[in-house]
């Protein structure tokens, strides 16, 4: 009875209403619906200089000193943590450490995971997100790099129309941004917030495992 009663008021508010103040409360509804979305596309954290290049390529990198652990130490624990990565729920059967060397403290791992952009009932929106991560560890510090990065989109559309690109001719500032670079672009811009969003998770999830 309380909600049938307040959609009657709301209705009788609208149609009593002048034209000016009808055309503001439709304005503001508007206004509210895609406020979410255009403040997330012209999130600063995603914008130009985001996608950092060494050389024409996208390298994300965490440089960090580890205080009170030994080369041995921080790789011991980067090669826990990375092994249990590539057993994630989001991880496809080809993650794997391709390479270590527990001489050198050096570790490369290959990771093959599922990146979800929507999940909704009878709508899953997601791409193989595929990416390189190399780890080199010395005394009291730890150099990580995360390049080789590459999507595949909806291959299993019949079509034609999915898609294998690098992050090069993806997500850079040439394609990602519009022309102002003020905001994400349509298509290849959910793809450069949610590398962003995984970079910035794994690393943190790093610097957390060797704090302690």
């Amino acid at each position: 009875m309380k909600k049938i009663l307040l959609a009657i008021l709301a209705i009788s508010f609208f149609n009593n209403a002048t034209p000016n103040t009808r055309e503001g409360f439709q304005q503001k509804t508007m206004v509210q619906g895609y406020a979410k979305e255009d403040s997330a596309k012209k999130d600063k954290r995603y914008l130009a200089g985001a996608i950092p290049l060494v050389d024409g390529k996208v390298v994300f990198t965490m440089d960090e000193d580890i205080h009170n652990k030994n080369a041995q130490e921080i790789y011991d624990l980067l090669y826990t943590f990375i092994d249990n990565m590539t057993q994630e729920d989001n991880q496809t059967d080809k993650s794997q450490i391709t390479l270590f060397n527990k001489q050198e403290h050096i570790i490369v791992a290959r990771f093959r995971e599922w990146m979800i952009f929507k999940k909704q009932p009878f709508n899953l929106d997601q791409t193989i997100f595929n990416y390189t991560m190399i780890v080199k560890c010395s005394d009291q510090h730890v150099n990580i790099t995360i390049s080789h990065i590459s999507y595949e989109y909806e291959l299993e559309r019949n079509d034609g129309e999915g898609m294998i690109t690098s992050a090069e001719e993806w997500i850079t500032d040439e394609f990602a941004l519009t022309k102002k670079k003020d905001r994400l672009s349509k298509y290849s811009g959910k793809f450069r917030r949610k590398t962003i969003d995984r970079k910035n998770e794994i690393f943190s999830h790093i610097s957390k495992t060797l704090s302690h």
